[in-house]
């Protein structure tokens, strides 16, 4: 029995890594959809509330759910037949499509971040420039 199990040692580590992939890629796939979906309920900074979908472009939401509504599709299609790499592959490519758009998207919200922390020019200027006086009675 301890043969069998020595045996089989390198099967089921190969089997584990496989399983765990498979878990990571489709933990992700729910997390990216929960996400997009969600509505944004701490909004530091302003922006306005929503979804995060309604934040990207039609163009950009639709590339990304397709690229999560694919990888499941392939996940459940292939069930135990695909390997680690292949599984792997799969992540790669899905975060190839998402990392640019979210990427987009983080640099975009900060630049906004950093327009409204700005100051008006208009409501700077108003205190800047003036004299100020002293009562000659107070001295």
């Amino acid at each position: 029995m301890v043969q069998e199990a020595e045996a089989n040692a390198e099967a089921d580590a190969q089997l584990a890594a496989t399983v765990g992939a498979r878990n990571g890629l489709e933990q992700y796939c729910y997390n990216l959809r929960n996400t997009l979906n969600e509505a944004a309920s701490s909004d530091e900074g302003g922006g306005g509330g929503g979804s995060l979908k309604e934040k990207l472009s039609e163009e950009d939401a639709t590339a990304v759910t397709t690229a999560v509504d694919d990888t499941l599709s392939w996940l459940s299609e292939s069930t135990d037949q695909a390997s680690k790499e292949e599984i792997d592959a799969k992540q790669k490519e899905l975060e190839g499509i998402v990392n640019p758009i979210m990427a987009k998207l983080y640099q975009e919200q900060q630049q906004q971040q950093q327009q409204q922390q700005q100051p008006d020019p208009g409501v700077a200027a108003e205190g800047q420039g003036g004299t100020f006086e002293t009562d000659p009675n107070t001295e």
